[in-house]
């Protein structure tokens, strides 16, 4: 595709930033496209060989004394690449629900615009116009920031969350880009691992302790913990800080027995994550998740016989082949398990999955397709009371949606919380775990991915962490 710009040179950045969101949309034709700015509107004309759309985006609030200075000088630029997406969406016929934005966090902008002293309506109207939201995507921001509001209370100056990330797995998902290595290939080197991770947890605690730092959640992913043994898990919990919040992703249900289970109810675990992403046993085959639908339901049924209070299962829209028929069968059968947390993510193109290098050659469904599960999920969700209570998007994601978080009220992940919405630091322990200082800015301290690195660097990473932790809390 060639592509002739006219635009003045100070909103070219923009221009390409709203191209890139169109990087694997299939437009053959020359395209030019022309900018023209006006006081507070930005409109942008897409020609092709024989069809010509126009995308406008105007600041609602010009001039408002609430802006800060640095808003206003980025104001051309976010108008100008909503007013290229909506003028691409249309010459493409693409629905773009989230407008220009491509940030994991949404939530950010919707609390950002909160403290600049813009009122919910006020928000939403921004939201709408100067970054081209659709109205349905700007309420449910606002519902899931009230939700939120109701679930977090005000934390000490001196707590922090912890992630430990476990980097084993059964086998590799075909669209994972997580640090998870398969045992059969990189399972010699989990004893070290290990080794090396008792001794991050254990340096990490003493000085958490000596500087009255409390643990307000922790959360253990990866990977899939559950590839560790009962023994080890136990040795693992016996080393974790107290915490009222304990969350471990057991979700591969073919790395789940009742000892392991057992070992996590005894070690304090109060929330555990069974993820099957699909009932079809088909589309299993293809993400090369090795476990069968009936290794699904024996997990969840152990889970509830060892009584751990909270029972997350994830699901994924769009994945190869599926149609809303599918996600209609998962739904009936998981709302029947009545779980207390269902993830419903929308399938995203990663750079560092299997899938990425053969994306044109794989059978996605119709966005249409995705679209329709992923609003068959909420319609469900809601009915059974399971509401939204995070949000958050990847690049590239299938038909421009998200992954929402559900809970019966009262059983949210504070950790997710947190985490998504960047409002407290999170220490990071074990391989491809990331560190997030929140303090004037963020910075951060990322672990290796590879377990052996890992090992190796483990103690320069407890010394950097401790420097850090050290300059954000005196």
């Amino acid at each position: 595709m060639a592509i002739e710009i006219k635009s003045p040179k100070a909103l070219l950045a923009a221009i390409n930033s709203a191209l890139n969101i169109f990087f694997y949309q299939e437009m053959p034709e020359e395209l030019t496209l022309k900018v023209s700015e006006m006081v507070s509107t930005v409109k942008v004309e897409v020609v092709g060989q024989d069809k010509k759309t126009v995308g406008m985006a105007n600041d609602v609030l010009v001039g408002d004394t609430r802006w800060l200075k640095t808003d206003l000088e980025r104001r051309k630029g976010e108008l100008t690449k909503t007013a290229a997406v909506r003028a691409l969406a249309d010459y493409t016929e693409k629905k773009l629900f989230w407008g220009s934005l491509e940030g994991v966090r949404p939530g950010n902008l919707y609390r950002l615009l909160l403290e600049r002293g813009f009122n919910l309506k006020e928000t939403e109207l921004i939201l709408m116009s100067v970054y081209g939201l659709s109205s349905e995507k700007a309420k449910l921001l606002q519902s899931i920031y009230l939700k939120q509001a109701q679930i977090l209370t005000p934390n000490t100056k001196r707590a922090i969350s912890l992630y430990i990330g476990i980097p084993f797995c059964p086998t590799r998902c075909a669209y994972c880009s997580f640090a998870a290595y398969p045992l059969s290939t990189h399972g010699h080197l989990k004893k070290q691992f290990l080794k090396a991770l008792f001794q991050e947890l254990t340096e990490l605690n003493s000085y958490f302790s000596a500087n009255e730092i409390s643990v307000a959640s922790v959360y253990i992913g990866g990977g899939t913990p559950t590839t560790l043994t009962a023994l080890e898990l136990q040795e693992l919990l016996e080393l974790v800080p107290f915490t009222k919040e304990l969350t471990v992703e057991a979700g591969r249900p073919d790395s789940i027995d009742r000892p392991k289970l057992a070992a996590l109810k005894a070690g304090g675990v109060n929330r555990v994550c069974v993820n099957p992403q699909t009932l079809n046993q088909k589309t299993l085959d293809l993400l090369g998740r090795s476990h069968t639908v009936e290794q699904f339901f024996q997990a969840v049924s152990l889970v509830r016989e060892v009584k751990i209070p909270v029972l997350n299962i994830d699901l994924i829209a769009g994945l190869p082949g599926e149609k809303v028929s599918d996600m209609e069968f998962a739904l009936d059968n998981i709302l029947a398990l009545a779980p207390e947390n269902v993830t419903v993510h929308t399938l995203a193109a990663k750079r560092a999955s299997g899938w990425y290098k053969n994306l044109r050659n794989i059978a996605w469904p119709l966005e249409t397709e995705t679209l329709k599960m992923v609003e068959l999920a909420s319609k469900r969700l809601e009915a059974a009371h399971i509401k939204p209570y995070y949000l958050y998007r990847q690049r590239h994601m299938a038909a421009n949606l998200e992954n929402i978080g559900y809970a019966i009220a009262g059983t949210e992940c504070y950790y997710n919380i947190v985490m998504i919405e960047e409002l407290q630091t999170v220490v990071g322990l074990g391989a491809g775990a990331s560190t997030r200082f929140l303090g004037e800015k963020i910075s951060r301290v990322i672990n290796p991915k590879c377990p052996a690195t890992y090992s190796q660097r483990v103690g320069d990473l407890i010394q950097s962490k401790k420097e850090n932790l050290s300059r954000l809390f005196g």
